[in-house]
């Protein structure tokens, strides 16, 4: 299995969040990682996005919740 560069480490960061990597990506995912603390960071920073985007999510209300919340 060939090592892949941090800008192919990155794309699979990314696609992670968005469908479930094979088996393949996975390996050569975690053995990158294992050696680069550059693409370490960055999957933490996108760990924190991802975090402070759910907070946010959160927060929000539909307007009908608004004011049945103000009606009781």
């Amino acid at each position: 299995m060939k090592p892949i560069k941090c800008k192919d480490a990155a794309k699979l960061l990314q696609h992670a969040r968005d469908r479930r990597l094979d088996f393949s990506e996975r390996v050569q995912l975690k053995l990158h990682l294992a050696v680069c603390i550059h693409c370490r960071r960055y999957q933490k920073q996108l760990d924190i996005l991802d975090s402070a985007m759910a907070r946010y999510r959160e927060s929000l209300e539909m307007p009908s919740e608004k004011f049945s919340k103000q009606d009781e």
